[in-house]
């Protein structure tokens, strides 16, 4: 890196996420990675196959934390505390963050010390173009044809801007992406940074549409990404959209306050936010209390006021609050700094938030790859032990050998498991969309006859609005309770799975009595259902609203209007959620049935392929010319006691 603002800084040493479940998690993932690479070298063709493509999910998993926030609440200076490089993303008033940025900390599949630019696609520039985007769509719905107008006018001339800036550059970038083998301070000031010269300073920025930055951090105990994203007031609601897609693969989300405004009426997009995310994967960072004159007075009303906030938006009000200042680390981090560093340091609330992210990382998605990971090594290892011990001695005359018969027993098992999924899931679904049609009828009702009382009293014109969070709250809890019921009746269909397929391994080992402890997969969670942060029509302010109170339409039609617009925004959201969340969660299911089916697969034709007392094929990777079975299971042994330092049962040693 060429600019001393993206170096480690002189106390990068200092803190960390070193909780005890942080370092557990990363030294669970180093066994993993050891054990692969040893299982590896004792296998060949399609089972090793099998165990690199372990490997490839190993290295690329890295918890994700997504940093939102207020404007000004110090998302970006949080976000290089975090990282330990103070001073790395601009952090100005002026610039700006404009783009949703990815830190990626100590990566195993790219290189550390690169960065990679991704710039918005034709069809992001266009849907802006056409009509001024999501809020051009609102407009025309609430029949705001002159606003609708101007946003169009007002991306002719972001157009024409950017255009006069890059030239013929312009079409070349849409869709692209620019890489480097170093970053510094001022190449991200050109790419992620709002600015208004033809210099370097926002030269790309409104073409950008993220960024990745890949570096190593020893004070994490583990691969991890911090996601600094620009917040979702952008004035088309592209970056918006961006924001929100930025929320789909994040396994904890970090909402950073200002302790000046922590949590305000007029924070309607962190709340749609906090709709969208569970509360056991949300944490809430009060930021800047360097600038309370009287903390321990104003702290405790500070967090009365979050959870009065969090209980009248209908959220739960348990979730996690953590106070502390981002600039107070920044001294402390600093190597010019001649106070006592440790005392600063933990003054600045970074130790409490660092030990909280841990927390909400191990016990969140993340540790659910991990355990999936765990179950298919151990299967790995299963096999290759019964293989190995069985193969050594004269194949029993009951056992199953006929390759045909055994992949037409695993194709009966994946159509069984599947329709099983199917059906799940055609029953289900319908239940679900019944939920959410009920709720949105009764949202409707609710609010139409709170319009038809506001248009009785005109002095309520002013002050009127939709109350867009109770619904989305409805959403949010119908939406968890189907994804929790799909998920645990799947678990159901793949627990089945594994019992079926241990019996297939007895019957082909020839003794059915000894059937392998087959791992079931883990069941994945479905993302979180960005859709319910999206902004709508109904979150229009009261000037907007006030707008209807001046129509000439009789009351009865404008009543029915708010239903017609009410019912259709509605309908964008669970289209969305079906479309987004639930169609792709169904394929997950379906995709977890056939990697299971495809993992056993070429396991037991390397079972049926060796000849009676022969060393299997999948073992024949021999280090040396006197490596016998007995050898290979030896050491198959060790790798299967070596598991258990993951937290995984180890598979039966018989």
């Amino acid at each position: 890196m060429k600019d001393q603002k993206t170096q480690p800084c002189g106390h990068a040493g200092r803190g960390g996420f070193s909780a005890p479940l942080m370092d557990g998690w990363g030294r669970s993932l180093g066994t993993l990675d050891d054990l692969l690479s040893e299982l590896a070298g004792l296998t060949e063709g399609v089972l090793r196959h099998q165990v690199e493509g372990l490997r490839e999910r190993l290295r690329r998993t890295s918890p994700v934390v997504t940093i939102v926030g207020q404007v000004k609440a110090g998302k970006t200076a949080l976000t290089n505390v975090l990282a330990r490089r103070p001073g790395m993303l601009p952090s100005d008033v002026n610039p700006w963050t404009s783009v949703v940025t990815s830190v990626h900390m100590n990566p195993r599949a790219v290189a550390p010390g690169t960065a990679e630019f991704r710039f918005l696609s034709s069809d992001e520039w266009k849907k802006l173009k056409q009509g001024g985007g999501r809020l051009g769509e609102m407009a025309r719905l609430v029949a705001l044809d002159d606003e609708s107008a101007e946003l169009e006018r007002q991306v002719d001339r972001m157009e024409a801007e950017a255009r006069r800036r890059l030239g013929a550059n312009f079409d070349m970038l849409l869709g692209g992406r620019h890489r480097f083998d170093y970053f510094d301070t001022p190449l991200l000031e050109r790419y992620v940074c709002h600015g208004e010269q033809d210099g370097a300073p926002g030269r790309y920025s409104e073409m950008t549409r993220s960024a990745d930055l890949y570096m190593e951090a020893p004070h994490c105990a583990i691969p991890l990404t911090l996601r600094d994203t620009p917040g979702v007031n952008d004035p088309f609601l592209v970056r918006e959209q961006i924001t929100l897609q930025a929320l789909e693969d994040s396994d904890v989300c970090l909402l950073v306050l200002s302790a000046q405004q922590a949590l305000t009426t007029s924070d309607v997009a962190l709340v749609r936010i906090l709709h969208a995310m569970k509360s056991d994967r949300v944490l809430l960072f009060v930021n800047r209390m360097d600038e309370l004159d009287r903390p321990e007075t104003e702290v405790p009303a500070i967090r009365a006021h979050i959870g009065k906030a969090l209980g009248r938006w209908g959220l739960p009000v348990d979730i996690p609050v953590v106070f502390g200042s981002a600039a107070r680390a920044q001294v402390a981090l600093s190597p010019d700094f001649a106070g006592d560093a440790a005392a600063a340091w933990q003054d600045s609330g970074l130790p409490e938030l660092e030990a909280a992210l841990a927390r909400a990382v191990a016990h969140g998605p993340a540790e659910e790859a991990l355990r999936s990971l765990r179950a298919d090594v151990a299967n790995l290892l299963e096999a290759a032990l019964r293989h190995a011990q069985h193969k050594a001695a004269e194949r029993a005359a009951a056992a199953l050998t006929d390759p045909e018969q055994i992949v037409a027993r695993l194709e009966a098992m994946r159509t069984d498991a599947r329709h099983r999924m199917e059906r799940m899931i055609d029953r289900l679904t319908p239940e679900y969309r019944a939920v959410m049609n009920a709720q949105i009828a009764s949202f409707a009702d609710a609010e139409c006859a709170r319009f038809a009382e506001a248009l009785s009293r005109q002095a309520d014109a002013a002050t009127w609005q939709a109350d867009a969070n109770m619904l989305r709250g409805l959403f949010h809890r119908a939406y968890f309770a189907h994804a929790t019921e799909l998920r645990e009746r799947a678990q159901e269909v793949l627990d089945r799975l594994a019992r079926e397929m241990g019996k297939l391994y007895g019957e082909t080992l020839g003794d059915p009595r000894q059937v392998p402890s087959i791992r079931p997969a883990i069941c994945p969670e479905s993302g979180p259902p960005v859709a319910l942060s999206m902004t709508l029509a109904l979150d229009m302010q009261p000037g907007w609203w006030s707008g209807w109170f001046r129509r000439k339409a009789a009351p009865e039609a404008r009543i029915k209007d708010l239903r017609r617009i009410i019912l259709a925004e509605s309908r964008h959201v669970t289209d969305t959620l079906e479309r987004e969340n639930l169609l792709p969660y169904y394929a997950v299911l379906h995709r977890v049935v056939d990697d299971q089916i495809e993992l056993h697969a070429a396991i037991l034709a390397e079972f049926v392929a060796a000849p009676d007392g022969a060393v299997p094929a999948v073992l024949q990777d021999t280090p040396g010319p006197g490596w016998q079975t007995g050898t290979i299971i030896a050491h198959l042994k060790d790798l299967a006691g070596r598991l258990v330092e993951t937290n995984a049962p180890a598979p039966e040693m018989a």
